[in-house]
């Protein structure tokens, strides 16, 4: 049920819906090159449309409308704001990932699973393991909703309190960020 609950967390982690980066309106002309297409700025960190459409291809996502391109260009944000935070924090070369990147050999060639990994470690760091569920939240939790046995309300009580803690994190690291959207540039 471990696992169960913690691939639940990850999916929400990684595409939370609940939450929208913020957007610096100032300055939103698109950014373009001869070799790339600027989708976001992240103080002077650029997202690509190509870093946009492999985190796409990542989650097996074609978005449809603008409101679905933004939203997922918003969890390209969050993520990208967590994968440098755990870079500064020394998720990246710390000796038991770098021994899991030797051990298996297809992570050896492709960043995006060591950097799966490394955020897992993460999420189980700063989030997960600050959940807490006393039995009292799940004696309450099964009055409120009959028929829910305690450990469903136990698995939606903590992916509550995930949530709020992934969300306190994505707006603390937001801060004193200077975040701008170039939707234009969003095909």
């Amino acid at each position: 049920m471990k696992i169960k609950i913690f691939n639940t967390i990850l999916i929400v982690v990684i595409l939370p819906v609940l939450l929208a980066a913020s957007v610096d309106k100032k300055n939103n002309a698109p950014v373009k090159s001869s070799e790339k297409i600027i989708v976001a700025k992240i103080n002077n960190m650029e997202i690509t449309y190509q870093d946009y459409i492999d985190f796409l291809n990542l989650f097996n996502k074609k978005p449809s409308t603008l409101d679905e391109k933004l939203k997922m260009l918003n969890h390209l944000i969050e993520r990208t704001l967590i994968i440098e935070d755990a870079r500064e924090k020394g998720y990246f070369g710390r000796k038991t990932m770098k021994e899991n990147f030797k051990k298996h050999s297809f992570l050896k060639k492709d960043n995006s699973y060591q950097t799966t990994i490394v955020l897992r470690q993460y999420f189980i760091e700063n989030i997960s393991k600050k959940v807490k569920v006393t039995t009292e939240e799940i004696d309450d939790y099964v009055k409120k909703h009959k028929g829910v046995d305690r450990v469903t309300a136990r698995d939606y009580i903590a992916l509550g309190k995930e949530k709020k803690l992934y969300k306190k994190l994505v707006d603390k690291l937001e801060k004193g960020k200077k975040i701008t959207i170039f939707k234009e540039n969003l095909k």
